[in-house]
């Protein structure tokens, strides 16, 4: 049973009933709760500016891999941004700096790969729009791994920046934020979808109030994309390797009007969620905000969020740090 009490401010009862089916199925579920710790640690990501007649840009970041496990970076994705995306390598040949495509990116165990201005970088091909500054997009990287086991995939968030953000005693690992929206690609409305999980046999044994659809509340949307929720959630692994503790006690995106950070907890065997002051982010440990734990609640989401965009959120911590992060919209069964 699921109880989230946000206010109930009337509106449609089947939008409400809709929305409160999307909460139970996305918020409250702590079937897949448990997130495992990223085995690659990447930071330092960014995208340069670039005006769609010029057709390309580029990205840079360092991939730490922390494991006894070999990996390699063999290809890479952002279909909601470029055409194509290739590794390459730029190095000075005869005075003259050259770039030429790579087969893949070693990272043995215990290195870090650097993706650089004027070395291994990411160059996207085709893109779709001008990315400025201040824009977010998602991009798929798939490692192959050493012991064969299956290819390792990470979804990450990247700024358009003018130049490599500073470095930072906070790492953000593995963020993403849940869908609010889907791009229609048949004739069917995802309002539509959602009715076979919104009868009363679907909704039985969860107990809860919904924050309502309303039009005055509701998040606008590009042509073909279709609004399930204004309501949605940020989860992440917030690692600290300054030299004192910190917290994280607030946050702010243009992508919705609230942002406050929430805990889940089971009580009498009924989901409990609640706003909480701060999450505390210990020297050389990992806070995890994960489904069925602690956890950034998005309200009033100003537009539709659909898997592949991207927003960016600043994390405000005690010390005084505020930390840009772009942050990959992503279901909860993707990588």
């Amino acid at each position: 049973m699921c109880d989230y009490s946000q206010a109930n401010h009337g509106g449609n009862p089947m939008r409400k009933l809709m929305t409160a089916a999307i909460l139970v199925l996305s918020l409250c579920t702590v079937a897949h709760a448990q997130e495992s710790e990223p085995p690659l640690l990447i930071s330092g990501v960014w995208a340069r500016p670039a005006l769609v007649q010029t057709g390309v840009s580029a990205v840079y970041m360092a991939i730490e891999n922390t494991t006894d496990t070999a990996y390699t970076l063999s290809t890479v994705a952002a279909s909601q941004t470029a055409e194509e995306v290739q590794i390459h390598e730029s190095s000075m040949v005869d005075n003259v700096m050259q770039m030429n495509p790579v087969d893949g990116l070693a990272i043995g165990p215990g290195e870090t790969a650097l993706l650089q201005p004027g070395g291994f970088h990411m160059m996207m091909l085709g893109l779709h729009d001008e990315l400025a500054v201040g824009d977010a997009f998602s991009l798929e990287l798939s490692f192959d791994a050493s012991d064969q086991s299956e290819p390792l995939v990470l979804t990450i968030g990247v700024p358009v920046l003018e130049e490599a953000p500073p470095p930072s005693p906070i790492l953000i690992l593995d963020a993403w934020v849940r869908p609010t929206a889907t791009r229609d690609e048949s004739g069917e409305t995802a309002m539509e979808s959602m009715e076979a999980e919104t009868t009363p046999e679907a909704m039985s044994g969860h107990e809860m109030s919904s924050h309502s659809m309303d039009s005055d509340s509701m998040a606008t949307a590009e042509p073909g994309v279709t609004i399930t929720s204004n309501v949605t959630a940020i989860y992440m692994h917030i690692l600290n390797r300054g030299e004192s503790d910190d917290q994280l006690v607030a946050a702010r995106t243009d992508a919705a009007g609230v942002v406050e950070i929430h805990e889940s907890r089971m009580q009498d065997g009924v989901m409990q969620m609640r706003p909480v002051e701060q999450v505390t982010a210990p020297v050389g440990e990992r806070a995890v905000l994960e489904p069925g734990g602690l956890h950034m609640m998005l309200m009033e989401v100003q537009h539709g969020l659909v898997a592949g965009d991207a927003i960016m959120v600043t994390l405000i911590f005690e010390s005084g740090l505020e930390l840009p992060v772009a942050v990959p919209v992503r279901d909860n069964l993707a990588s």
